[in-house]
């Protein structure tokens, strides 16, 4: 097992790692929340600058822009900037104007109904010096690029005056005109897609990154909050990927983050106590059938055995039972080999089907789940079926209803998921903590979020992940031995469980101190695994004397 840490950003870091060379991605992307989740800036941003689409509209500007110093009535002066295109590639000047985040969009006073054309314009100071800082990191090559120069120059002189947008008469004129003269003289993309939010856009170009390393059939596993999850899945949709489930984590320890009102609207609020978050399954497309690609890459299949909810007492119940807890039927038909279909009584050995629903088994979360199934008659084979026929149906394919016992189920419902516990020690081990409490009992979240957790988690990382459910996750969608990829490392729960698991491991975070800690959990959970297998050894040649 080995691992390999990457400062810095995961979209420059990505670039590096060849095409089709990880198994896996799991991961727990910044939520983009206004404000930040826990008042950290990190998660408090509405997408990364799209490069490539800043040089594409460098080279579009070259063709189709216009770079204007306009002379007013007054004699007045001002700086403008202009693409002028079709009417029905409007969407070319919307995705335009949101990349510079500034400018207005009409139509042209030429339009005609035969010949409708739309005109994006940048005429403000604020949205031309964003143009210029723009054109400055992605340059103009061909013949706009005189213009540029002289109209970047013009707009440095006229953020330098003082009042309004205009260089007023009651100043000096000669500069701006002699700069539009210059101008003057010098004048002798298709569509990109665009999902019409930053956030979702920035989502599809890490994940085309990872579309790009992943082997084919390779699956990625990435966390999303409520308010955002459907940016987040439309984002790693957009990349390419096929979205193949949405699986939920209920937990008990979220603290509700709302606006309380006073006065006649005592008791309303803003927000709800976040219990849950979503985790989006999604898969590279394969290579051939499912079968082909396995063999060629162990990729494209989800480890069903690896991960299924073991039975309470380590012994698989009898269908039909209480300790079942399914349909009460006594013979249950089930997928089978090369399409057919089987017919068994008893359930796997290893435990249950894994399901898209895991929990923290919290007291607050089990209590959510029905503890008694409630009392079902026995099923006779007599009643009437779904489709309003009774008795025996011996055509069109259908099947009768099977006998079965009276049963009478109990116990939590909570048992058939997946069940993942966060603790303290989990969070710190290999780092220095204390007992020293950060906050009072029952403190409010702004207190949380304003608490110094340093001095009682040495992982003072606000949004760590259960180790056990990062390890069920990577065990989920990784091949043995195979290698999976943290692009949104953190606090290092994914490269923790990676070691548990016997995976190899290649994360990438922004923050130095945050790497930190994730080396240090990861490589105590690396000693530990490597002094577990020493110690296992030892037993096992006890065994031959030796």
């Amino acid at each position: 097992m080995t691992y390999t840490l990457h400062l810095g950003d995961c979209l420059d870091i990505l670039k590096a790692i060849p095409d089709n060379s990880i198994d896996s991605v799991v991961t727990d992307p910044p939520y983009a929340l206004p404000g930040g989740f826990m008042g950290k800036s990190w998660d408090n941003h509405d997408g990364r600058e799209d490069a490539g689409f800043g040089y594409w509209l460098a080279g579009f500007t070259d063709g189709e822009g216009c770079f204007r110093v306009q002379r007013h009535e007054r004699g007045t002066h001002t700086c403008a900037f202009q693409i002028k295109l079709r009417d029905d590639d409007r969407a070319v000047l919307e995705r335009i104007r949101r990349f510079v985040g500034a400018g207005t969009i009409a139509a042209t006073d030429d339009s005609t109904p035969s010949k409708p054309q739309a005109r994006y314009v940048v005429q403000n100071k604020d949205g031309c010096a964003r143009l210029v800082a723009i054109f400055r990191k992605y340059p103009l090559t061909a013949k706009k690029a005189l213009d540029f120069e002289v109209w970047a120059e013009a707009v440095e002189e006229w953020l330098g005056r003082a009042r309004g947008s205009r260089w007023h008469g009651a100043t000096d004129q000669t500069r701006a005109a002699a700069l539009k003269a210059r101008l003057e003289n010098v004048r002798k993309y298709t569509d990109v897609p665009w999902s019409g939010h930053k956030f979702q856009d920035w989502v599809r170009q890490w994940s085309l990154e990872c579309l790009r390393i992943l082997k084919p059939g390779g699956h990625m596993l990435a966390f999303g909050a409520t308010r955002q999850y459907h940016r987040l899945a439309c984002g790693i949709e957009d990349a390419g990927f096929e979205v193949r489930d949405t699986l939920g984590w209920v937990f008990g320890s979220g603290l509700p983050k709302s606006h309380n009102l006073t006065g006649d609207w005592q008791g309303w609020g803003t927000a709800l106590k976040p219990a849950w978050e979503s985790i989006v399954l999604a898969r590279k497309p394969l290579a051939g059938t499912v079968a082909a690609n396995v063999l060629a890459h162990s990729t494209g299949a989800l480890n069903i055995d690896g991960c299924r909810v073991g039975w309470p007492d380590g012994k698989a119940p009898e269908i039909g039972t209480p300790g079942w807890g399914g349909p009460g039927k006594k013979l249950t038909v089930v997928p089978g080999q090369d399409g057919k279909t089987v017919e068994r009584s008893v359930p796997s050995s290893l435990g249950r089907w894994p399901a898209n629903l895991i929990h923290d088994g919290s007291p607050e979360v089990v209590a959510l789940f029905p503890t008694e199934a409630g009392a079902s008659a026995p099923v006779k084979g007599t009643e009437p079926t779904a489709n309003g026929f009774s008795g025996a149906v011996a055509y069109s394919g259908m099947m009768g209803r099977v006998q079965g016992a009276f049963h009478a189920d109990t116990g939590s419902a909570a048992r058939f998921f997946y069940c993942t516990k966060t603790s303290r020690k989990d969070r710190n081990e290999g780092l220095d903590h204390g007992d020293q409490k950060a906050v009072r009992t029952n403190a409010t979240m702004r207190e949380r979020e304003q608490a110094d957790w340093s001095k009682r988690n040495g992982n003072h990382h606000p949004t760590v992940k259960p180790t056990d459910l990062m390890a069920y996750l990577l065990r989920l969608v990784t091949p043995p031995g195979g290698t999976a990829l943290d692009p949104f490392m953190g606090s290092g729960s994914t490269g923790k469980a990676a070691m548990r698991e016997g995976f190899q491991f290649i994360g990438c975070e922004l923050d130095p101190e945050y790497l930190a800690i994730a080396k240090a959990r990861i490589e105590h959970e690396q000693a530990k695994v490597a002094a577990a297998r020493e110690s296992a050894t030892e037993s096992q040649l006890s065994l031959f004397g030796n």
